[in-house]
């Protein structure tokens, strides 16, 4: 057979891998139940049921709402901002702040904590004299000094409510879980980010479950994964590669690293740049 022949044979032969690891794949997502740790709910997975359960506090949205409007006024004041930019962006966060306080007088969607209420009254004022024109560098400092001290606060009192909101939804989940699913459950925390140890899931899942925060047995972070199909999808591949790599190299890690990785550290090695 020649080259082309023998590419080809192995081409077929790589395709039919990933159609027997997908199926293999499929068969394995339905061994084991899979909660999800969406931003707002906790949505259990076990065969082709699913139980959704909410858990996030108005607080915690109103809190990382506040903050964002903090840095945006801060960005929009800095020197490289064009002026025009400025003018319409601060004109813009006006309006929005004022709602925001003006929602205090009622109950509706829901009242501000005082914390949040009073960060948004000191971007107020800075908004207020940015859009008469630049701040100069000394206001822009201490603006961002007394804003920066209650984030902090907030941020603080906003995590406590939503890990207890956390809590009390996990809990409700449990109580559904026998003892079996209670100790083989995977998890998964979705996210846009790069994995984030610290995040709140991370934190609250690796606790419950009793993992060391570099492991990631049970616990881990769905990077870039927004949906549970993938989040489901990331479980089963990563149980089947354990799997494969117990059988084939000894250590079930093996396929959790690049894959070239020890080749190339070894080769490297070798080189003498």
């Amino acid at each position: 057979m020649n080259s082309d022949g023998d590419t080809s044979a192995l081409d077929a032969g790589n395709e039919l891998f990933h159609q027997a690891y997908r199926g293999a794949r499929d068969g394995v997502r339905q061994q084991v139940a899979i909660l999800v740790v969406l931003p707002n709910a906790l949505a259990l997975h076990r065969q082709d049921h699913r139980q959704s359960m909410p858990f996030s506090r108005p607080s915690f949205a109103q809190a990382k709402s506040a903050a964002h409007i903090a840095v945006a006024l801060f960005a929009l004041t800095c020197a490289e901002a064009t002026g025009e930019q400025r003018r319409a962006g601060v004109a813009r966060l006006l309006e929005h702040i004022g709602a925001a306080l003006d929602s205090m007088q009622g109950a509706t969607p829901a009242p501000l904590d005082p914390e949040i209420a009073a960060l948004l009254e000191i971007c107020l004022s800075f908004a207020r004299v940015s859009r008469e024109g630049i701040p100069s560098e000394r206001l822009r400092a201490e603006f961002a000094s007394q804003a920066g001290q209650r984030i902090l606060s907030i941020t603080e009192l906003a995590t406590r409510e939503q890990i207890a909101a956390l809590h009390d939804a996990a809990e409700a989940i449990w109580r559904t879980l026998s003892p079996a699913d209670q100790a083989e459950i995977q998890v998964v925390v979705v996210g846009d980010h790069q994995a984030r140890a610290r995040s709140l899931g991370m934190q609250y899942f690796k606790r419950r479950l009793h993992e060391e925060s570099e492991a990631d047995r049970r616990v881990t972070y769905g990077e870039n994964i927004s949906d549970e199909e993938e989040a489901i999808s990331l479980v089963a591949t990563r149980r089947l590669d354990k799997r494969v790599a117990q059988a084939f190299f000894g250590d079930e890690n093996r396929l959790q690293r690049d894959v070239l990785g020890d080749a190339a550290a070894r080769c490297l090695e070798e080189m003498r740049f």
